[in-house]
């Protein structure tokens, strides 16, 4: 399995999948069976959310990749 984590992109900040601060209530990530479905769900959040950026880590915990919004100029 992977897992998704939800962090604000200009602070590193962990949030909860609906955009709200990390503080012990609610869940900072979300699970996959695969590592595609991860960065195709990721993409698809970081598009909807630009503020945001998702850190997917493997089922060791490993980091795997960061899905961060595109460069703006």
């Amino acid at each position: 399995q992977f897992a998704v984590i939800f962090a604000e992109f200009s602070t590193g900040i962990v949030l909860t999948e609906d955009g709200k601060q990390f503080l012990g209530e609610g869940t900072p990530y979300k699970t996959f069976n695969s590592c595609a479905e991860a960065e195709a769900f990721s993409r698809i959040h970081v598009g909807k959310h630009p503020e945001r950026e998702c850190s997917i880590h493997d089922e060791h915990g490993e980091h795997v990749t960061f899905i961060r919004p595109p460069q703006r100029d």
